[in-house]
């Protein structure tokens, strides 16, 4: 995603690709966030609007992206009465169009309506040829928050130097604690 709602979007997986020299897509409807945003990275192609909305197979055509991406991220708040924004944002991909390597799902499964979100999150995957490799990935802060599923697509299985990652399945580890796991596992 852009941030979080503390107006940091400096702070997210995106950024980090970002600064790693990737092109990033930042989606957020709060003009103002988004202003702020694209200071910090000018180099991104910041766009205000309702990610619900979106056409994604014209934005990514009128961006010129590749048909494989190697990395997608949906990071939607949940709003009441809609407890399932990231599954519906995500129903409007056109998988048969564009495939990606790696997917983070948030589900926001702490709060009292992630079980809706992940629910239908899961729901929607089951048919589709993602396997879910890291589910219930949390961060400690106040608490552990069980908050992201992450999801792999097999066919790019052999772009990751990570033995057998077909094979593995963590359940709500926190991303240090997999990235330590994997790291020690790793070829040099």
């Amino acid at each position: 995603g852009c941030g979080d709602s503390e107006w940091q979007p400096w702070s997210s997986n995106s950024a980090l690709f970002y600064e790693l020299g990737w092109k990033t897509i930042l989606i957020d409807n709060n003009q103002a966030y988004m202003d702020y945003a694209s200071k910090l990275r000018p180099e991104a192609i910041c766009i205000c609007g309702d990610a619900l909305k979106i056409d994604y197979a014209a934005l990514f055509k009128s961006v010129n992206a590749p048909n494989v991406i190697d990395y997608l991220s949906v990071d939607l708040d949940m709003v009441w009465p809609c407890v399932t924004p990231n599954v519906i944002a995500l129903s409007h991909f056109r998988f048969q169009e564009y495939d990606f390597k790696f997917l983070t799902m948030e589900t926001d499964f702490y709060s009292e309506f992630g079980i809706y979100q992940k629910k239908a999150l899961q729901e929607l995957m089951k048919n589709k040829k993602y396997k879910l490799i890291f589910e219930d990935v949390g961060l400690v802060y106040n608490g552990t928050k069980y908050l992201e599923d992450w999801y792999l697509n097999p066919d790019y299985k052999d772009d990751y130097k990570i033995p057998n990652i077909l094979d593995r399945y963590y359940y709500q580890k926190n991303p240090n604690e997999i990235l330590l796991d994997l790291v020690g596992k790793w070829p040099l």
